[in-house]
């Protein structure tokens, strides 16, 4: 992620998968800790589906939608209710996580989110949320870095058989680092 010219590196990275929330914290390119949190995409949709009604086909569809602000008004303001719901819920986590590592060490100010494509968008919304609400966070300066598919597409070859992981290719280029930090340390 970073490129550093002979020191490590510290950065947080919040993991969102499918059923889960890690949040890693790495200090002088070496991995200090991980948390794991059961709220993640599909607890959104779960919640998406039951309040709005939705089908979990279309959940996707309709929150796409709600970021291109191409739904109608009132569909819109009864999904951003319900999408505040669950920003709540996940922020709560995610600060009960900051915390937590804050009591321990010093916390870098670059966090990096790696979240599925459909719903990026949303989770770094309420990450910037968690920024603007913890006092131990607002007092340096922070930032939120979205990473996707499309950022790592160049680290890899594309076959259309094959899903591009994101989490697979970020913990390969972070391996290769490692390997070429230690590399230097040893010639």
């Amino acid at each position: 992620f970073e490129h550093s010219q002979g020191q490590g590196e510290d950065f947080q990275i919040i993991d969102v998968d499918g059923e889960n929330t890690e949040v890693s914290l790495v200090k002088n390119g070496t991995l200090y800790e991980i948390q794991s949190f059961p709220y993640a995409k599909n607890s959104i949709y779960r919640l998406m589906c039951e309040k709005c009604k939705s089908s979990t086909m279309l959940r996707g569809s309709l929150l796409s939608l709600y970021y291109q602000d191409k739904i109608n008004k009132d569909e819109s303001i009864h999904l951003k209710t319900h999408l505040d719901d669950g920003c709540e819920r996940w922020t709560n986590f995610l600060k009960d996580s900051f915390k937590e590592f804050s009591e321990k060490v010093y916390l870098p100010n670059k966090i990096y989110l790696l979240a599925p494509s459909d719903i990026s968008q949303f989770f770094f919304d309420c990450s910037k949320k968690v920024l603007e609400e913890l006092p131990m966070l607002k007092m340096t300066n922070f930032s939120v870095n979205l990473l996707n598919q499309n950022d790592f597409g160049h680290y890899c070859s594309f076959n259309e058989k094959i899903k591009i992981d994101v989490k697979i290719i970020m913990i390969a280029i972070y391996l290769n680092k490692v390997f070429l930090f230690n590399e230097k340390d040893y010639n």
